[in-house]
């Protein structure tokens, strides 16, 4: 009896190999609400991967605690190929070093690939602060300690993580402003409530071009066609400052080679074709690949180069 009920699942477990990949909807889950560059991310893979495979692959949206919930539903998910994360730096990588994290950004998840890069422009309200270029307002800064305030879209975004790199690198007295949600910042900003923001092009794009807000530098380490006029933060007040949310394809540690291997191929094509470039490019997002070694390489580094800034700034989850 013993020995055919090992056959029966013998049988069993190799019908399940057997079968072709996908042979059932594969899920990518995401931290953020729809229409973010990290859902469009997901959705440009999801159509691609799903085309590609020959089955369903659908986006699920979970937000909530600064992007732990998902994380952690995607960290317990079986490593069988059929869930995938959507991770987002800064907080994937960060909020384990910010809070009790209930993941952890390198054991619990196997890389696939990097998927894009975005960076941020600083941006000010000329009504509330007279100044027209960094140099100008990093000097204004120096000589009113206390006395500004920034928005940000959260405790452990890249805006507030970009700033707080600029305080800790020159000495600067700000006071930070969390907003639930980037498009918020805006407004206050625009109103005179904030002076100044890190912010993504395409959500301060339309006050930038009405000229109710100015844009002084952006964190990235070149200059972007898309703002050819103005220069870096790196160029300008602090070298080899960068500061770009980017965003990539892991799943649960565990996943089979093979799996990660083919999604990462879909991944690579994806992120190459042309019209995901020029769609990807008037948005201020930019596409970026890798293989799974070189993602791990940059998930590592950034934990190593924030831990400082983390430290330093006495940053913490609230």
């Amino acid at each position: 009896m013993r020995f055919l009920v090992v056959l029966v699942l013998a049988a069993i477990t190799l019908s399940a190999a057997a079968q072709p990949y996908p042979s059932r909807p594969v899920r990518i889950i995401v931290a953020f609400p729809p229409g973010g560059a990290p859902d469009i991310f997901a959705r440009l893979v999801a159509e691609s991967l799903g085309a590609s495979l020959g089955g369903q692959v659908i986006v699920e949206n979970r937000t909530g605690a600064a992007g732990n919930i998902a994380s952690e539903a995607a960290a317990r998910s079986a490593p069988d190929g059929y869930t995938l994360y959507l991770a987002a730096h800064p907080p994937f990588t960060l909020n384990p070093l910010l809070s009790k994290a209930p993941y952890d950004a390198q054991k619990d998840f196997a890389p696939i690939a990097i998927l894009g890069t975005q960076w941020l422009v600083l941006v000010v309200n000329p009504a509330v602060l007279p100044v027209k270029t960094v140099q100008e307002f990093i000097a204004y800064a120096k000589a009113n300690p206390g006395k500004l305030s920034y928005g940000s879209s959260g405790i452990g975004s890249p805006h507030h993580l970009g700033m707080e790199y600029l305080k800790v690198a020159l000495g600067l007295d700000m006071v930070h402003v969390p907003y639930k949600g980037a498009a918020l910042v805006i407004p206050d900003l625009v109103n005179g409530s904030l002076p100044v923001t890190l912010s993504a092009l395409t959500v301060a794009s339309a006050q930038l071009k009405a000229g109710r807000l100015i844009p002084l530098a952006i964190t990235s380490k070149q200059r972007s066609p898309s703002l050819p006029g103005v220069p870096t933060i790196a160029e300008t007040v602090v070298p080899n400052y960068e500061v770009t949310a980017w965003f990539a394809l892991v799943a649960p540690a565990g996943t089979p080679k093979d799996i990660i291997a083919r999604v990462n191929a879909e991944a690579v094509r994806t992120m190459g074709r042309p019209e995901v470039l020029s769609r990807l490019g008037a948005m201020g997002l930019e596409a970026q690949t890798s293989t799974p070694e070189e993602l791990g390489n940059i998930i590592q580094g950034e934990i190593k180069r924030w831990e400082v800034i983390v430290k330093e700034g006495k940053l913490k989850a609230e």
